[in-house]
């Protein structure tokens, strides 16, 4: 049985050579795959605001869709 992950929910997250998660230094930049919005983030905080107010903004909406050929994953978490 596979489990379907939503095309809609992801993210590509790229830490900056300044970011050190370890130290509490959060920096770097964050797109929305399927709209290609991008946002800077020098905190999780700011991390979070992106992630919320896209995926509220996607809500109002039409809603998901996933392209033909998305990929989904097994039980076991692989893609497939």
């Amino acid at each position: 049985m596979s489990q379907q992950l939503p095309s809609d929910r992801v993210f590509l997250i790229r830490l900056s050579g300044k970011a050190e998660p370890a130290a509490g230094k959060h920096h770097g930049r964050i797109e929305h795959i399927r709209t290609g919005r991008i946002a800077r983030f020098t905190s999780l905080d700011n991390l979070e605001q992106f992630i919320s107010e896209v995926l509220t903004t996607q809500n109002e909406s039409t809603g998901p869709e996933e392209p033909p050929g998305w990929p989904t994953t097994t039980s076991d978490n692989t893609l497939k």
